[in-house]
This record gives structure tokens, sequence and C-alpha cells, in this order.
């Protein structure tokens, strides 16, 4: 009889420790620490939101670094520029468009789809030549409008490679905006 106990006493062991690792595993998938399965899709919904707006961030910065270089150009092909601004829009046009290379590099890592250069058509509303400072003027609004978008790009993203690529381009555009800001308030 004594040997029937501890066969007994042995078997019920061995139920109770399989039911207790039973549980505990049943309790670690289900539960993901404290986490509920609808929290995590909501997490796995926040970031690829977060990556689309990102995304979206990235191409309207490619686009307008792409309007810059035309509208550059376009400044550039004017007669009646002086050599002083069309000088300033060649180095602007030349570091611009490295910018851009780098954009398109960072976006090739981040999976994005960037447009390529294209050439943009600008035209003058009257045949009259008219002063650079309505080129300049114009050409530092769309610096300007690079610059917000860099900034927000630089907030919105999680991305260290991304903020500061954004954080450089905020800079050189800022000193360019200053450098068509003294052409303007000099002519």
């Amino acid at each position: 009889m004594n040997l029937n106990k501890k066969i007994l006493i042995s078997s019920l062991l061995s139920v109770f420790m399989f039911v207790a690792i039973f549980l505990s595993v049943v309790s670690c998938d289900t539960n993901n620490n404290g986490k509920t399965e609808e929290d995590n899709e909501a997490n796995k919904e926040a970031k690829i939101n977060k990556s689309q707006k990102e995304a979206k961030l990235l191409v309207l910065a490619s686009e307008n670094y792409i309007n810059l270089i035309n509208y550059s150009n376009y400044i550039k092909s004017k007669n009646y520029i002086s050599k002083k601004t069309k000088s300033l829009l060649k180095s602007f046009e030349f570091n611009t468009t490295e910018r851009l290379t780098n954009l398109k590099e960072l976006s090739k890592h981040e999976l994005v789809l960037l447009p390529n250069y294209t050439n943009t058509t600008f035209t003058d509303t009257t045949e009259v030549e008219i002063n650079q400072n309505i080129y300049l003027t114009k050409l530092n609004i769309m610096i300007s409008n690079q610059i917000n978008l860099m900034n927000k790009l630089s907030e919105e993203s999680n991305k260290i490679s991304i903020s500061i690529l954004a954080s450089e381009a905020e800079d050189f555009l800022r000193q360019n905006k200053k450098n068509i800001e003294n052409i303007i308030d000099k002519s």
C-alpha cells in the first residue's frame, strides 16, 4: 500500500506540474506584457500612419527641391539678372541638387519612392523685363516653404538620419535665404 501511495502522490504531483506549466505558457501568450491584441494592432497602425506621413513629407521635400532647382535655372536664364545673382544662384542650384541627391539616397534606405528630376516651365505674365527682385522674392518664398517643410520633417521623424538631413537642410536654406534677402535689400 505504501508503494501505491507513492505512485499516487507522484502522479498527482506530475499532473499538478503539467497544469502549472501549461497555465504559465498560456498566460504569457495572451498577456504579452499587459498589452492586448487590440493594443498591439493600434500600435502597428500608428507606426504605419507615422511612416506614411514621413514618406509624404519626403516626397514633398523632393518635389520642392526640384522646383527650387528649376526656378533657379529659370531666373539665371534671364538677361537682366546681375552676375552676382547668377553666381549665387549657380551655387544654390549646385548645393540644392546635392541635397536632393542625399534625400533620394536616404529615401532608398527608407523604402520611399521619390519623383525624378524633371523640368518645370515657368512663364512670365508679361514680356517686359522685370526687376530681378521679383524673381528673388518668389524664390525666397519657395525657400521659406522648404524650410517649414524640413522643420516639420525633423519634428515628425523619429529616425536620426532623417532628422539630421532635415536640420542640415534647414541651416543651408536659411543661409541662402539671408543671401537672397541681402541681394534684394541692396538693389
